[in-house]
């Protein structure tokens, strides 16, 4: 149901009973097993909604008594019914997540009886005492506030950045417990990042270019920061991802690590907010929605990094319907993969995302899936504290994202449903993207202190090599991306003939390079297994230029590799 009909839903029983037409009134026979409002339907809804839908609340109306929930009934059940609320799109078949808002069966069962019934009553004496649950908080070392913007009046959606420059990082800091505030009933949602240091200077004059707080944002932090990633003559520079550190959609609690796990910041990052204002029941106010963070004094003994899974080659053709692509990213390392946690992002087309895990001997898991996409309910799905999903060496990870590109599924601009037409990858909201943030689990190292060559990490595993040097290099577990990238961009200026097979292999090169950026598994293991003999002719060519001082001791010197 798009958000139009659904206020329309909601809007209709009380127009009813505001004019005096009370269903309730002409409710004459109750069968005696139906249930009532007092204790059976109280129980469910208070329990299941009511964290969101009561006085004050996150919500725009309360459902916690029957005076208020009895004009809602009907909009109730049928919101229920269709899937749009509670607001959990994670199919609980596919994995099962921490604070999941779901209704038992036989809880909508009777929910549909009660309203077939004429949502009756029952005696308030028979009203359950629920006890509310305990919200979890902490007393936060660091916040910042979002500088009063006002969303403009004339937009349904608005979508703006803030940079809190409250919030410093001078040195590595270790975040276990996050909280974000909503300032304003327009908020509809908020994603909290850590942005590395080298995107401050543009996260900056993005915020220069727009009067008063903050600057427009939708499918990117920054602009272009989310295009596709292609490898052009070399490998990309990327090694780096913004850390999603916080997230607020009504009805979520705050995070508090206890597992030994935090999340690392890095000196010099920037916190910036991106902020969903939906204006479809409330009017705009000035926002002052606050940022709470708490760090630790102790290293953690395990660390949550930010991994990015994404299709950026979208092309969904104007009336089609279904549309799917899928990337598959091959992971090999000494060690599995430890996964706790999943943030989707898509568009207004999208109308499903998939995450699958294929095993060496294709057995096949579920690790989350999205079964109807909602643009305006995206969220991050967590592992309960201390679980998580554990993805072995030399399996591949499958993300789908599948869109409805059909007349009937196009987006409203100023009250005029859109034509179909084509749409591929952009920032725009009637553009497309296909995006999976993932958390996984790391064992926790000190950061550098000072800045080294790219390759200054494997110089350990370099020398103990016995071998292919090339292999060894590439196939190091210390082997950072960076080191990665500096190698094979220098081989075609010092040994051209070494990377004709690799350019016969792209697609093969072009998923071990996704591998490494998306999951930090193992370049060479990856390249050994997915590429064969190519990879093995190539390290033996390079090899070779090495051996006597060839062509390219020089600039693998400048990677910091020393033969």
């Amino acid at each position: 149901m798009s958000p139009l009909l659904r206020i329309l839903a909601l809007v209709a029983p009380v127009c009813l009973v505001a004019c005096g037409d009370d269903p309730a009134a002409t409710t004459t026979d109750t069968p005696s097993d139906a249930p009532v409002w007092y204790p059976d339907v109280q129980t469910i809804v208070v329990q299941r909604c009511g964290g969101c839908h009561t006085e004050g609340g996150d919500a725009p109306f309360p459902l916690d008594t029957y005076a208020f929930a009895r004009p809602m009934a009907d909009a109730l059940v049928a919101s229920i019914e269709d899937g749009s609320m509670p607001p959990w799109h994670a199919d609980p078949a596919c994995q099962s997540f921490a604070g999941e808002r779901l209704l038992a069966d036989e809880q909508k069962a009777t929910l549909r009886a009660w309203v077939d019934a004429g949502a009756p009553e029952g005696d308030p004496s028979d009203a359950a005492t629920i006890e509310p649950p305990q919200r979890v908080s902490f007393t936060p070392t660091m916040t910042g506030t979002v500088g009063g913007y006002k969303p403009p009046a004339v937009n349904l959606d608005d979508w703006r950045c803030f940079i809190f420059p409250d919030i410093q990082f001078a040195a590595e800091t270790w975040l276990i417990g996050s909280e974000v505030r909503p300032g304003s009933k327009a908020v509809h949602h908020v994603l909290v990042y850590a942005l590395p240091a080298e995107y401050a200077a543009a996260a900056q004059e993005a915020d220069d270019a727009e009067a008063g707080p903050g600057y427009t944002c939708l499918g990117a932090l920054l602009p272009g920061m989310n295009q596709p990633m292609g490898m052009g003559v070399g490998l990309p520079d990327i090694d780096s991802y913004p850390s999603q550190i916080g997230v607020w959609v009504p009805g979520l609690e705050p995070e508090l690590l206890t597992d030994g796990t935090a999340r690392r910041i890095a000196p010099g990052s920037v916190v910036i907010a991106q902020v969903h204002y939906n204006m479809l029941y409330v009017d705009p106010e000035e926002d002052l929605t606050e940022i709470r963070l708490l760090q630790s004094d102790t290293p953690p003994a395990r660390l949550r990094v930010t991994s990015e899974l994404n299709y950026a080659d979208l092309d969904i053709p104007a009336g089609q319907n279904p549309v799917s692509f899928t990337r598959r990213v091959p992971y090999y390392s000494e060690q599995p993969l430890e996964l706790v946690s999943f943030l989707g992002h898509a568009h207004m087309l999208a109308s499903s995302m998939d995450l699958r895990a294929i095993a060496p001997a294709s057995q096949e898991t579920c690790l989350v899936d999205i079964p109807r996409w909602d643009f305006h309910w995206q969220q991050r799905y967590s592992k309960p504290s201390g679980e998580v999903i554990v993805v072995p060496s030399g399996s591949a990870l499958e993300l789908t994202c599948t869109y409805d590109n059909s007349a009937e599924n196009q987006p409203f601009v100023d009250g005029v449903q859109q034509a179909p037409r084509d749409v591929g990858w952009g920032e725009g909201s009637l553009d497309e993207m296909c995006l999976l943030y993932m958390e996984r689990l790391e064992d926790y190292a000190p950061l550098s202190a000072a800045p080294q060559a790219e390759c200054a990490a494997s110089a350990g595993c370099l020398a103990a090599c016995q071998g292919s040097a090339t292999e060894c290099l590439l196939g190091c577990e210390d082997t950072e991306y960076a080191c990665v990238a500096c190698v094979v961009n220098a081989a075609p200026s010092c040994a051209p003939s070494c990377v004709a097979p690799l350019a016969s292999a792209f697609a093969c090169v072009e998923r071990c390079v996704f591998s490494k950026i998306m999951l930090d598994g193992n370049f060479g293991a990856c390249m050994a297994a997915e590429c064969g003999d190519t990879y093995g002719e190539f390290a033996a060519c390079l090899d070779g230029q090495l051996e006597g001082g060839g062509a390219c001791v020089e600039p693998f010197a400048a990677c910091g590799v020393t033969l």
